[in-house]
């Protein structure tokens, strides 16, 4: 409130000396009036800009098992959090991060999400990546980036905050029930899916499997097919 009050009083002083005029109440009725409403606005603009500075923060906590996850390529700063800042209906924002396998075995990599806070954003909201699904050596690290999509159709959120999930698996990312062979029930998952884009009833984050990602397309049943009766090693 002191920034504001201070603010009020250069405002005040601005229009002070109006015709020779020392103070506000020996002005003319017309700058007493344009004085006020000028005052008006800057509170409204003032209190306005607070809000907006103080929104809370769109954050999401890191989980990583098996794996690290990092900020940088010398995978020295560890990622425990990602700010996803200001987003708006329709909008996307991406973060780059590097993923080390930690495991001492080659892996897959999987995405997951959790605990949303409000729980429909999840209806709202879509996490994906840029893993091709290869399998990766004990050790190796590949540069990945996490794109966070929001919905056009988004009404009544302001802020949000989930969990990101990301673990080192001897599953293919195209088995999506994640029962360790890709069959015929996987093809089923994604068919119930086909067509759909995050915030759509059927939507299933996990037979997202393949670029373009928000959408169940012909690219991610090709993936599916391609790796048809593979099983975990």
């Amino acid at each position: 409130m002191f920034e504001i009050k201070e603010k009020v009083k250069c405002v005040c002083i601005g229009f002070g000396n109006i015709e020779g005029k020392e103070n506000l109440g020996e002005l003319p009725r017309y700058y007493r009036r344009l004085n006020l409403a000028f005052v008006a606005a800057c509170l409204i603009c003032i209190l306005l800009s607070s809000i907006m500075t103080n929104r809370t923060a769109r954050v999401s906590a890191v989980t990583a098992s098996g794996v690290g996850v990092y900020w940088d390529s010398n995978l020295s700063n560890s990622v425990s959090s990602i700010n996803w800042e200001t987003l708006t209906p329709g909008s996307t924002k991406s973060k780059v991060v590097y993923v080390r396998n930690e495991a001492e075995e080659p892996a897959y990599l999987r995405l997951a999400t959790a605990n949303w806070d409000p729980s429909e954003t999840s209806g709202y909201l879509n996490l994906g990546w840029d893993y091709s699904g290869q399998q990766m050596s004990p050790d190796e690290n590949l540069k990945i980036s996490l794109t966070l999509s929001l919905s056009r159709n988004i009404k009544g959120v302001s802020s949000f905050s989930f969990d990101i999930i990301i673990k080192a698996t001897d599953n293919f990312p195209a088995d999506i029930n994640d029962d360790g062979v890709i069959d015929i029930r996987d093809f089923v998952l994604l068919a119930e899916a086909f067509g759909s884009q995050f915030g759509d009833p059927e939507w299933n984050q996990n037979a997202d499997i393949s670029p373009p990602y928000g959408i169940i397309d012909i690219c991610d049943l090709v993936a599916l097919a391609l790796n048809f009766t593979e099983t975990r090693p």
